[in-house]
Parts: structure tokens; sequence; C-alpha cells
């Protein structure tokens, strides 16, 4: 994928999650019933398996109002001779929510940054760094733990791909 049909991925999924954040609120509104996950703390600390991250992450989330939130999550890996980074942040939005249970729609970019060094002295060694897009929903217990568990879309220079996630974390005021 090219940076500007990214860019546009990206866009269009921020854009479509606040479209949905708005009118779940206006919805909730109507019925005489805030949508309110601002009740609970506002930020979140957490640690993603199989996730944004990729097989492993570690994220920080800020909620931004009734329904919206933005976060982001990180990732180091170290394999033998191979680096990888990776950071993906997101735009988020609660659609429904009643207590403690919740569910989340996130969607964001990710930049990934591969180094691969030589073995042997005739080669440098190689890097890249690629850009891709990632949208994923599912499930939130939130209280002072926090449990997420969800399946996501990945996008990027190989196509989409499933993925899936489970995270945990801890909510701060």
């Amino acid at each position: 994928m090219s940076p500007t049909r990214e860019s546009l991925l990206a866009a269009i999924a921020a854009l479509s999650l606040l479209t949905v954040a708005s009118s779940a609120s206006a919805a909730a509104e109507s019925r005489g019933e805030p949508l309110s996950v601002t009740a609970s703390p506002r930020h979140l600390v957490y640690l993603d398996l199989l996730g944004k991250g990729g097989v492993w992450g570690v994220g920080f989330e800020r909620l931004l109002g009734d329904a919206v939130a933005a976060g982001a999550a990180f990732s180091f890996t170290l394999a033998s001779s191979q680096t990888v980074l990776s950071a993906s942040p997101y735009l988020g939005v609660y659609p429904f929510a009643q207590g403690r249970h919740r569910w989340f729609l996130h969607a964001g970019p990710q930049a990934v940054h591969t180094r691969i060094r030589s073995a042997a002295p005739e080669w440098p060694g190689t890097s890249s760094t690629r850009f891709g897009a990632q949208l994923s929903t599912g499930y939130e217990r939130r209280g002072r733990l926090v449990f997420r568990a969800y399946g996501m879309l990945v996008a990027g220079d190989g196509g989409l791909a499933p993925w899936t996630g489970v995270s945990l974390g801890w909510s701060i005021r």
C-alpha cells in the first residue's frame, strides 16, 4: 500500500469511529440515559498479548470524553539478529456501555521498523519501515483492573490479515 492510501484508510476509519461515537452518545441521551465511560478512571496502562503490538505490547489510553478515547500500543522484539519495533496509535469509541461492561472499536495506523544485523562482514544488514492500518473491535470489562478480548483486521503491504488480542491493564486517574 502506498502511504497516501494508508493515510486515507486511517482517516476514513477515524471519521467512522467519531460518527459512531456521536450517534451512540446522542441515542443514549435521547433515551435519558448517559453513556458514561468517564465514571471510570480516565487513564489506562495495559499489557497486550497478540494484539496491536504484535506478539506483545505495552499501551496507554486516555478517555477524551463520553465514549471517545485515544491511545497507543508499542512493542520491541529482539530475536536472534532481528529487531522489530512497532507503534500503533488509535482512536477508540465505546458505542455500547453498561456498568463495567463495554463494547469498543479502535482504528489507527501502525508503523513497524525491522532491522536485521549482518553475521557476515560482506553484507551490512538491512532495515525497513512499513506502515499499515488496524481496525479492532471487542469486549472490555473496565474497573480498577481492565480486561479486553478483541479481534482485528490489519492492512499493510501484504493485504488484509485477521488478528486477535487480549489486554490486561490498570486504570489510573
